[in-house]
């Protein structure tokens, strides 16, 4: 936020008008002020009853009394200035006001009667504060809001009927708290919620028809909080939203049929939990777009598991301990996209596992394949693949044989590689980056190898630490003079050198 507010500050004062330390603009009736005495912006020789706009950052003031905002006519303003009290009268005098940004302050309490005369407030920030648990009388008068942020507070609770005044909200942000249980009942008046934040507190438990009276709600994300257990029927008041974060939590308990009721969920995240995979978890969800299941502990993945998500494009297995993957297991997400397997324990993949997708972007990193089959790769989409941190010593040519040479960046980086045939790069002849370094290279061939991306203007890295020659950058083989390498010559390489 502050970073545009300075773009947008930098833009008026080449056409606005400048005093000392604050910016004002006659053709947006904006005022931007940075690191200025208050009093200096209440003294500023500027039309104060057409500003409509006022941004006041860094004005070390911390308490603001009666109608000391100068600014009768303002519709957004933000004070962001170490105020620690506000008086119930503060803002009376600006009953045109739309937008309230009290965010980065040290505000601790909110009199109950501080948005009495706001009745047109519709977006309200107070956000890194240091709130404490709201009052019923809290949020009382705002029944135009649309959009409260409370994120970055000191709050533990929620109590039945702080919330009921907001009938207008659309959008709640309660993230980076300490709230550890939420009542049935919190959300029974927000009858037009869309978007609501719990994530990063302390909830232990979903409580079952939480949101009942939430029909609108599509946006929900209760990630890194401390739930374990989401029993059955726990989510299925929310059945209409279409983007669950339910990532870094510690679920172990997630039976079959507690997602079947999300009829309309495009997004779903659930990395960071134990959580078991059965076949049918996922069957329901047939308009599901992206699926985050990383830091799992995920053994296996079987085939089968995502047989009815046919919309799938981005998928997230990464960083489990997954071995092995069954011919097909991917046949029916054939608009898949993007997927990423990297970090896991896999060896070898079956030729045809991604041949009925249409992938674009494919992460093989940090694994344990010793091959890659021919043909494996050539998909007439691909852009980018990784492969790096393997264990691969030998590339056929073959791997990307595709019509149309897509491929724009590889990565093949610390696998144990000595040479690539130059039929290799036929069929990735669009190539335009190539990460190649950690392996144990014959020097004539690195030599052949830089030459030819040199003459076929292909990027690489030239510049890290195994060319300014902190880290040996090629093995002096049978033949330091051409490049004359086969595949009866691997085993040799891999004694003269250790990965």
């Amino acid at each position: 936020m502050v970073f545009k507010i300075l773009i947008v500050f930098t833009l008026i004062s080449l056409f606005g008008k400048t005093f000392q330390d604050c910016v004002y603009s006659d053709k947006s009736r904006k005022l931007f002020c940075r690191n200025t005495n208050f009093s200096d912006i209440v003294d500023l020789a500027i039309p104060k009853d057409l500003i409509t706009e006022a941004h006041i950052i860094g004005c070390m003031k911390t308490h603001l009394g009666d109608s000391e905002i100068p600014f009768p006519n303002v519709q957004t303003l933000q004070i962001s200035c170490d105020l620690q009290t506000l008086e119930s009268d503060s803002f009376h005098n600006l009953q045109q006001i739309r937008k309230l940004d009290l965010s980065h302050n040290q505000i601790s309490n909110i009199p109950n009667d501080l948005y009495q005369q706001l009745q047109n407030l519709q977006e309200l920030d107070l956000s890194q504060n240091r709130l404490r648990n709201p009052t019923i009388d809290t949020l009382y008068y705002l029944n135009n809001l649309r959009d409260l942020n409370m994120a970055c507070n000191r709050i533990s609770s929620v109590d039945l009927g702080v919330l009921d005044q907001l009938r207008s909200v659309t959008k709640i942000n309660f993230s980076h708290n300490g709230i550890f249980q939420l009542l049935l009942g919190t959300f029974d008046e927000t009858k037009n919620l869309e978007t609501l934040d719990l994530s990063y507190n302390v909830i232990y438990d979903m409580t079952t028809a939480l949101f009942d009276q939430a029909p609108k709600l599509k946006e929900l994300n209760i990630a890194a909080n401390r739930i374990e257990n989401v029993g059955l029927g726990a989510l299925d008041s929310i059945k209409n939203v279409t983007t669950l974060n339910l990532s870094k939590n510690r679920i172990s308990n997630f039976p079959l049929g507690v997602l079947d009721q999300l009829t309309a969920l495009k997004n779903l995240d659930l990395s960071g939990n134990p959580i078991p995979l059965t076949l049918g978890l996922f069957d329901k969800l047939e308009k599901l777009v992206f699926l985050n299941l990383s830091y799992c502990n995920l053994n296996t993945f079987e085939n089968g598991l995502l047989d009815k998500n046919k919309r799938l494009e981005n998928l997230d297995l990464s960083h489990n301990m997954i071995a092995t993957l069954e011919d097909g297991t991917f046949d029916d997400t054939k608009i898949l996209k993007f997927i990423n397997l990297s970090h896991n324990l896999l060896t070898r993949l079956p030729k045809n596992l991604f041949q009925q997708s249409q992938l674009v972007i494919v992460d093989l990193s940090h694994n344990r394949l010793n091959q890659i089959e021919p043909g494996f790769l050539s998909m007439e989409g691909l852009t980018e693949v990784r492969l790096n941190n393997n264990h691969l010593n030998y590339l056929d040519p073959e791997i990307f044989a595709t019509i149309g040479n897509p491929l724009k960046y590889l990565n093949i980086q610390f696998n144990r590689l000595v040479y690539l045939e130059r039929e290799f790069f036929d069929w990735i002849a669009n190539i335009e980056f190539l990460e190649f370094t950690g392996n144990p290279w014959d020097c004539a061939c690195f030599r052949q190898l830089v030459d030819l991306l040199d003459k076929r203007f292909i990027n690489y890295d030239n510049n890290n630490e195994y060319f300014r020659g902190k880290k040996p950058v090629c093995v002096v083989g049978k033949n330091n003079t051409n490049c004359n390498v086969n595949k009866d010559d691997l085993d040799n390489y891999m004694n003269l050198f250790s990965i």
